[in-house]
């Protein structure tokens, strides 16, 4: 069976990270897809954890407003309290890329981020 799932967009608030179990760090985030339907356009938000490592690193370089990749999983989660049945669907990050235009960096940022944006303009490969 496959369940892969891969979206665009924008990170709607900054990641929030927090130590569960045994001291494992989750990362939860959520962003906002853009689409088309019906030829009006639509956004679409969707909540995605990270962990480990992974959490470590979409808290320390992503932040509110910046475009990224999202690659994981569909994953759906199921509870019951106080007689109340709940659901909640989100996407288990796998991997994530920086997308779009390098952003600005506040003078107080020192650390310089280890990519390099490329522009693949009128048909150009960089190889």
């Amino acid at each position: 069976m496959l369940n892969k799932v891969v979206l665009q967009g924008r990170l709607t608030r900054d990641p929030e990270i927090s130590l569960v179990g045994d001291g494992i760090p989750l990362c939860r985030f959520s962003i906002a897809v853009s689409g088309r339907r019906g030829g009006k356009s639509e956004v679409t938000f969707v909540d995605c954890q990270a962990w480990r490592w992974l959490a470590e690193h979409v808290k320390q370089w992503f932040s509110k407003g910046q475009e990224a990749i999202v690659d994981g999983e569909l994953r759906i989660d199921t509870w019951e309290k106080d007689g109340k049945k709940g659901k909640s669907t989100y996407i288990q990050v796998n991997d994530i890329y920086f997308c779009g235009k390098k952003a600005e960096q506040s003078p107080a940022t020192t650390e310089t981020p280890a990519f390099t944006e490329v522009s693949l303009e009128d048909g150009d490969v960089p190889f």
